[in-house]
């Protein structure tokens, strides 16, 4: 406390079990500090801070004082971007430090030991997540590899992850690791009209925060989030992985246990294709968004529809000339009632024309 002046010290043990040998008789205040590094918010806590300024879900006791971040004496908006901030590393530090330890009194008496508990959290952490450094969490999210994004060396595209099922979210947190010496990461899109996402990338690792009372809804193979990338050359064995840190939550803060999110396999094309050709859509079945790629060996005029099983044209995707190359089409077809359809190209190249058809199974 301020103007105190130490009596005795010690260390607690990996436990946090701590003893003192002899003290007089009298009262004393317990002053802790430790040398942990600080952990455990994130874009939850972020959430759980907005829900208790809204009103929704009012924080008690240790968690209150975690959740001002800014040491202005009260809770707001303004703590919950700090913490989203220290996520993704964008600030450092919080004004109010990094831990907050109760201080309790002890009164030695001398007639029997005494025995006192007090507990401590970081700041930032209002769901008291914290766990020790170095050791190893079990996740909460998985990222799969499904289906494939066929690129160019040195091309700029767009690389989507999917939910593998319909989601409720009020919160976002992702430690994303990717190869940076084979792509270069230029921006990161989210499923939403808000302007609240946040991240950084660094060494390899993309962090990302998110958070919104106003939750993203998302269907079985939506894309949460979409990543800009532009490919150093080959993509050639390029892989994404999350670290145990990412989390998703629901509207309320609460963690989802094993979510499932998908990514594409980057595939790398060698110029134009040989031949013409017409992929298999993916996902399929889909829900909404889905990805129909094409190849042209030579320039021609494409023709790219869907149709329903009565052979009646319910979208046009493509009607126009193209140079050679492989072609991607993101098909929202979220207007289809569910069931099953057909998608069809035409061909009319300089030297051939192609035809070819392939179905599609839109879901509820």
């Amino acid at each position: 406390m301020d103007n105190s002046i130490a009596i005795d010290s010690t260390i607690t043990d990996n436990q946090g079990y701590y003893f003192f040998d002899v003290l007089q008789n009298g009262t004393y205040n317990l002053g802790s500090n430790t040398t942990k590094k600080w952990g455990g918010g994130n874009s939850s806590d972020a959430l759980g801070i907005m829900l208790h300024f809204a009103g929704f879900n009012i924080l008690q006791g240790l968690a209150v004082v975690a959740a001002d971040v800014d040491a202005s004496g009260s809770v707001a908006t303004l703590d919950a971007l700090y913490v989203a901030q220290r996520f993704v590393g964008l600030v450092s530090s919080f004004p109010a430090g990094d831990w907050y330890f109760e201080t309790p009194q002890a009164v030695v008496d001398g007639t029997e030991p005494l025995y006192i508990d007090y507990n401590a959290i970081c700041f930032g952490d209002v769901n008291a997540s914290y766990a020790v450094p170095f050791v190893k969490m079990a996740p909460s999210v998985t990222l799969n590899t499904l289906g494939v994004k066929e690129i160019k060396a040195n091309e700029e595209f767009e690389l989507p992850i999917f939910v593998a099922n319909d989601m409720e979210l009020g919160a976002i947190s992702l430690v994303l690791d990717y190869p940076e010496n084979k792509v270069r990461l230029l921006d990161v899109l989210i499923n939403t009209d808000d302007n609240k996402l946040l991240f950084s990338a660094k060494d390899g690792k993309l962090r990302l925060s998110w958070y919104s009372l106003d939750p993203m809804l998302l269907s079985a193979n939506d894309a949460m989030i979409i990543l800009k990338l532009k490919a150093k050359g080959s993509v050639e064995n390029v892989s994404f992985s999350l670290d145990a840190a990412s989390e998703l939550n629901d509207r309320y803060s609460n963690t989802i246990y094993n979510a499932t999110l998908y990514i594409p396999e980057l595939i790398e094309v060698q110029g134009a294709p040989n031949n013409y050709f017409l992929g298999y859509n993916h996902p399929n079945p889909f829900n909404r968004l889905t990805q129909i790629v094409y190849g042209l060996p030579e320039p021609a005029h494409v023709s790219l529809n869907v149709f329903n099983l009565f052979g009646e044209q319910v979208d046009i995707l493509v009607d126009q000339s193209q140079s050679e190359g492989t072609y991607t089409v993101n098909y929202d077809g979220s207007n289809l009632v569910p069931g099953v359809y057909l998608y069809k190209i035409e061909v009319q190249g300089a030297t051939q024309d192609f035809m070819r058809t392939r179905m599609m199974v839109v879901t509820e």
